[in-house]
């Protein structure tokens, strides 16, 4: 029962009964009552109008009234009975204010909701004092964000996604092409239960979806999934499995030949004995973010992070979470994670920060390993109704996240997509895709694939496979090393430089095609950097040296030529010193772990170009180390 309701319970002893007027409507009142206590709120509401007609002035009846009217789903008719209490005792009711405010917020008439938040703050309520403070704000940038309207593209999806079930926590794949998302269906006993479903996008259209299943078991509920950005790693939520750990739980899957593996338990570090869900993995692998009730936040839902530490067996290793913080998190619910593919940008949402009402779409910056204050992202994208459950693809040409809004099939929760304005775009972001393939054969090959963001020397391994090779995420203005190691193979190295933004391709094909190893053969280190006109070795190169220190442990019969080469720019003489010393520094570093019996260096200078010297181009080319292959 409300707090209006006890207030006027505590009054009927204390208010004198005048004349017969008031005395005839407090006995049908109390009659009301007597319903209200028995759940019979109709009979109540028939009583209290009638109460009503009799003694208008009477603010008992508009007590009783908004009760009953909050029990029957009834907002306009409280908001009568509100308007009516503040109208004859505003002073010792200072509360209808609030509750007004409220209505009025939920139903989007922020200016009204402001008006009567305000009026409600004048009475100095101490207990209060915060949730109005922050509904005032939530007002006036409800107001603002109206004002300015952004012109943003939002489209619900059709029906080959959305019916009148509720579908949410959409997911698209690295490429664009495919949407995971989560659906509420029921079983044939009427009971409902969340269950993965899949639609692959052809000529710009989402096909109709079909359900995913990689698990046997018939579980309560499986959904809220994520994928890694190769689409090799699966992990998703499960409610009620018998290796469950509480009431529900993140798991995971691996991928190999285009078969999903026995689902894995993350295990004690991620899932505690209450709820972990909506899991989201970073680009790279490295972190696993997702939404727990657990001791030690902030609220009620709040946003974790546990680092993948290691792999062992197929099973991975996570670190202890930690709460991600006050920029993002809130004294109330805070979930839907979703670490965009550049790894740095946080889309989540929010019941607990300012907003348009409902759950709000926030998103936060990592500056500095520090999450900066989440923004809202506004109306239109923001509403009155529920929003959540935001996903970007990689490339950010395609974003889809959940609502209940205006437009939904018979006000379920439906998805929408939407084209993000500039200022909450994530940094950008391509993918390459392709095989390896054994160059004589043209076999494809099982390769693993180690790639280093040259400036920060992350690192993270990828696998291609014969059936659907490797895909992986780079992001523009950065320099990736790209090294594949194979037993019998040439060591191979490949060198992104995406500074410049109008070299850098969102989508593109890149086989790669490793020679036997063979006596004569020849491989390019293409991630050697040297400072200009200088034999000192840029930090940016030690992250291939280690990779082709390994190449060499591991084949430890074979005798190698490291050689240095340059353009034909300058003096012959110069060069070939320059180039001779640029090898020697290799050689140096190498010789740390290798027996330098098995190495020799040499400089050539300009004498064996790969490239015409007439253009830049073909000079940065012809600026290489190498390494040749003496003997096996």
């Amino acid at each position: 029962m409300s707090i209006l309701v006890l207030i006027s319970g505590e009054l009927f002893a204390n208010v004198s009964q005048t004349n017969g007027i008031r005395k005839k409507s407090e006995i049908i009142l109390e009659k009301a009552r007597t319903a209200i206590e028995s759940d019979r709120y109709s009979e109540a509401e028939i009583l209290i109008f009638k109460a009503i007609g009799i003694d208008s002035a009477n603010i008992k009846s508009y007590l009783f009234l908004s009760d009953v009217s909050d029990e029957l789903g009834k907002s306009e008719q409280k908001k009568y009975a509100l308007s009516k209490i503040v109208g004859l005792d505003s002073t010792n009711y200072p509360i209808a204010y609030k509750l007004l405010a409220i209505l009025f917020f939920k139903e989007g008439d922020y200016g009204n909701a402001l008006v009567h938040f305000n009026r409600y703050n004048q009475f100095k309520i101490l207990k209060d004092s915060l949730l109005v403070s922050e509904k005032i704000k939530s007002c006036n940038f409800a107001l603002t964000s109206l004002v300015q309207n952004r012109n943003v593209q939002i489209s619900h999806l059709d029906t080959t996604v959305n019916t009148p079930l509720q579908e949410y926590w959409p997911v698209i794949s690295t490429d664009d092409s495919l949407l995971y998302f989560t659906r509420l269906i029921k079983n044939e006993g009427q009971q409902y239960f969340e269950r993965i479903f899949i639609s692959q996008k052809q000529d710009s259209i989402w096909n109709e979806s079909v359900r995913m299943n990689f698990s046997d078991d018939e579980e309560v509920n499986i959904g809220t999934m994520c994928l890694s950005a190769d689409g090799k790693l699966l992990f998703f939520t499960a409610c009620g499995r018998s290796d469950g750990r509480g009431s529900c739980d993140i798991f995971y899957a691996r991928k190999v030949n285009n078969h999903w593996s026995k689902p894995f338990n993350a295990g004690f570090a991620i899932n505690s004995n209450y709820w972990e869900a909506q899991p989201s993995v970073s680009s790279d692998d490295r972190f696993l973010f997702f939404a727990s009730n657990r001791p030690g936040g902030l609220g009620g839902m709040d946003i974790w992070c546990s680092e993948i530490t290691t792999m062992t067996n197929d099973a991975l290793n996570f670190s202890v979470p930690i709460n991600i913080g006050r920029a993002i998190n809130s004294r109330e619910d805070d979930f839907s994670p979703f670490i965009h593919a550049d790894g740095s940008t946080l889309y989540f949402s929010s019941k607990g920060k300012f907003g348009m009402g409902g759950s709000d779409l926030f998103l936060s910056k990592l500056k500095d390993s520090v999450w900066t204050e989440a923004v809202n992202l506004g109306f239109p994208i923001n509403t009155r109704f529920d929003e959540d459950g935001l996903a970007v693809s990689p490339t950010s040409n395609v974003a889809v996240f959940s609502s209940n809004r205006e437009g939904s099939v018979e006000k379920s929760k439906d998805l929408f997509d939407l084209k993000l304005p500039s200022e909450f775009l994530p940094e950008k972001v391509g993918y390459i895709h392709g095989f390896v393939y054994d160059l004589e054969t043209g076999l494809r090959l099982l390769a693993p694939i180690k790639l280093t963001q040259l400036e920060s020397s992350k690192t993270k391994t990828i696998v291609s496979d014969q059936i659907e090779g490797y895909t992986t995420t780079l992001i523009a203005e950065k320099m990736y090393a790209f090294d594949v190691d194979v037993a019998g193979y040439l060591f191979y190295s490949k060198h992104f430089n995406l500074k410049e933004k109008v070299g850098f391709k969102q989508a593109e094909q890149v086989d790669i095609y490793l020679e036997p190893i063979k006596a004569g053969k020849k491989f390019v280190l293409s991630n050697i950097f040297f400072d200009f006109d200088s034999d000192r070795l840029k930090n940016e190169s030690f992250a291939e040296l280690i990779q082709l220190n390994d190449f060499l442990q591991k084949n430890s019969r074979l005798k190698v030529e490291i050689s240095g080469h340059t353009d034909d720019v300058g003096n012959s003489d110069y060069n070939q010193k320059l180039s001779e010393n640029r090898a020697k520094a290799i050689f140096d570093y190498l010789k740390q772990s290798v027996d330098p019996n098995r190495m020799i260096y040499k400089g050539y200078g300009a004498e064996i170009p790969v490239a015409s010297n007439e253009s830049e181009q073909g000079r940065g080319q012809n600026r290489r180390s190498e390494i040749k292959i003496l003997s096996f």
